[in-house]
């Protein structure tokens, strides 16, 4: 796979259809880095989503960030999302959920 995921026409087709996605789903957010400037961002959050164990239990319930990786290129763990006046720190990236045009983190308020 070329470096830059959307340098090919497929790649180019899947950044365009996930920025669709965020631009119906997400919701008006802004990304602060540790170090840096707020970021006005789209975001999409799911307060209830279900970690499961090894054999298929649930383990528990936890909140999660998606973001695109086109508007948020090196997200890390103590970086803040604001949605809706409700701050949520970035805690553990999923790379299980992650691609090459998402990235979903764990977050902790």
């Amino acid at each position: 796979m070329p470096a830059d995921p959307t340098s090919t026409s497929s790649g180019q087709a899947f950044a365009t259809a996930a920025a669709d996605l965020f631009a119906a789903l997400g919701q008006a957010a802004t990304y602060t880095p540790v170090s840096g400037a707020p970021l006005p961002v789209q975001a999409i959050l799911d307060r209830n989503a279900t970690v499961y164990g090894e054999l298929g239990q649930v383990l528990e319930n936890r909140a999660q960030v998606s973001l695109l990786r086109a508007e948020v290129t090196s997200p890390r763990r103590g970086d803040t999302v604001v949605i809706d006046a409700e701050t949520f720190t970035l805690d553990n990236l999923d790379p299980g959920l992650s691609d090459d045009w998402v990235i979903v983190w764990w977050v902790r308020r």
